[in-house]
C-alpha cells in the first residue's frame, strides 16, 4: 500500500494536532488559576470577591459554618452591600448596612478583618487589620496599604470581625465573610 506525499502530511498534522491539543489546553487552564496582574500597578490579585452576612447566631435551628475555628457572631446580621479586594498588600473592605435587623448595629461599634491562608484546620490568621467604626447604619470601610500578605496564599479567605473580637489574640467571632466560601 503506497501513500501519498499529501496525505501522509495531513495525517502527520493531524497526529501533532491531537497531540497538542491537549498539552495547550492544559496551559491555558494553569494560567487562567493564576491571579492576574493588576497592568499599572503591577501587583498580584488575591482576592476579589462580595462579602456575604453572617445570618444565623449559633442558637439558631441551621447556625452559619465555623471557618477556620471562627464561629458565627450572636445575631442574624444582613448586610445591604459588601466588597472585598486584596491586590499585593493593600486590602479594601467596604459594607454598606451591615446591621442586626430591629437592633441597628447592637452593640458593634467597630469592624476589623483578617485573611486566613489554606485548610479550614488553619486557625491562626495570616494577617489583620485594625479595628475602623462601623456607621450607625452599618457603614464602613478598611483600608490597608501595608497588609502583610504572604507571597503565598492558598484558598485564601476573609472573615470581618465585630469590636476587634479576640481571645488570646485570636478572633472568636465573625459577621462577614468573603463570597469565595
Amino acid at each position: 500500500m503506497r501513500i501519498s506525499k499529501a496525505a501522509l502530511r495531513t495525517l502527520i498534522a493531524t497526529a501533532i494536532a491531537a497531540v497538542s491539543a491537549p498539552l495547550a489546553m492544559g496551559v491555558f487552564s494553569a494560567q487562567a488559576k493564576t491571579h492576574p496582574t493588576h497592568p499599572r500597578h503591577g501587583s498580584k490579585l488575591l482576592i476579589s470577591a462580595s462579602l456575604a452576612p453572617e445570618a444565623a447566631p449559633p442558637s439558631a435551628p441551621t447556625p452559619d459554618p465555623t471557618f477556620h475555628g471562627v464561629g458565627p457572631g450572636l445575631a442574624p446580621w444582613v448586610l445591604k452591600a459588601g466588597h472585598v479586594t486584596i491586590r499585593g498588600h493593600v486590602l479594601d473592605l467596604r459594607v454598606r448596612g451591615l446591621l442586626i435587623p430591629g437592633k441597628g448595629t447592637g452593640p458593634v461599634k467597630t469592624i476589623s478583618a483578617a485573611l486566613y491562608c489554606g485548610a479550614d484546620s488553619v486557625t491562626m490568621p495570616t494577617a489583620t487589620t485594625g479595628q475602623v467604626a462601623l456607621s450607625s447604619t452599618g457603614n464602613a470601610f478598611i483600608h490597608d496599604s501595608h497588609f502583610q500578605t504572604p507571597a503565598s496564599c492558598l484558598a485564601p479567605q476573609v472573615l470581618v470581625y465585630p469590636n476587634g473580637e479576640l481571645i488570646s489574640g485570636v478572633p472568636s467571632m465573625y459577621v462577614a465573610v468573603d463570597g469565595q466560601s
